[in-house]
């Protein structure tokens, strides 16, 4: 496994060789990508910036037609910090587009603004998010985005029931038992289409971060509660091209948005109160 290794460039280059598949040889698939794009969004803060170039080391970004970094223009978890300047590393991406919306949306401002300019200059195309603290397979992009197409569901390569999360379906019931996934973890890589979101469901998300802190940090939980009430399956896929994702060391740092101030875990406590602010 890429996890049990020292270091970061040790995971890196255990990742890089990893094998990955010819997508292109499905006709249908292929036909489908003369007309429609797929893209990958992600998003960071101010500290993790210079870092971000390595989430990119392993990727294959061949059939991706742009990589959307979206930096708001200020950083909301600190009143009037700006983003330093964009690294040379990503920006001799030729994929690369920097977004620079005027609000900052938490952990969905990795989708939110994607989202808003898909629907109007690419509605049927796919978006893939990633996490600015992660290492992944060079095939995974195009592993997801294959399977979203074909189908027709949003497709991570991990997630995990609404109970793993202290979820009560009684109270919370944003999540009826449908499927055999409830939220899909952002952190894994997670393929969605444009259209599976509607104009209403971006505004809704918008509204719940700015009510909410706790919404504001719950961007899988959020998403995955959309596509539940779109009728959208979610699925989780795991094959010999994308086995596993590693995190980077750094992301286990004081700045993660996933952990507390002594290192505890506190997504469960976090969808459980955003849950509660949804049904409002």
């Amino acid at each position: 496994s890429c996890r049990n290794l020292a270091n970061d460039p040790e995971a890196i280059a255990c990742l890089s060789k990893l094998p990955k598949r010819d997508v292109f040889a499905d006709k249908e698939f292929s036909d489908y990508l003369t007309k429609h794009g797929v893209y990958v969004s992600v998003t960071t803060t101010p500290v993790r910036l210079s870092r971000l170039p390595q989430v990119f080391e392993t990727l294959d970004l061949s059939l991706v037609k742009k990589v959307f970094l979206v930096l708001p223009k200020e950083f909301a978890n600190k009143k009037g910090e700006t983003y330093p300047a964009v690294p040379e590393a990503l920006l001799k991406l030729p994929k690369i587009e920097v977004l620079t919306p005027d609000e900052d949306f938490g952990t969905a401002t990795k989708i939110l603004p994607a989202l808003e300019k898909l629907k109007i200059e690419d509605p049927e195309s796919i978006v893939i998010t990633i996490d600015d603290d992660v290492g992944y397979a060079p095939g995974m992009v195009a592993e997801l985005a294959f399977a979203s197409f074909k189908s027709h569901a949003a497709v991570a390569a991990g997630g995990q029931p609404a109970e793993f999360f202290g979820l009560d379906r009684s109270i919370h019931w944003i999540f009826p038992k449908r499927d055999s996934v409830d939220i899909l973890e952002g952190v894994s890589g997670v393929a969605y289409q444009t259209k599976f979101f509607l104009d209403d469901d971006i505004e809704k998300m918008k509204i719940w971060v700015r009510r909410s802190k706790d919404c504001r940090f719950s961007d899988d939980f959020m998403l995955s509660h959309i596509l539940e009430q779109n009728g959208i399956s979610k699925i989780v896929i795991r094959n010999e091209y994308i086995p596993e994702y590693v995190p980077f060391t750094y992301g286990f740092k004081e700045d993660a948005r996933h952990l507390g101030a002594k290192g505890e875990y506190l997504n469960p406590i976090k969808y459980q109160a955003c849950g509660l602010e949804i049904q409002k």
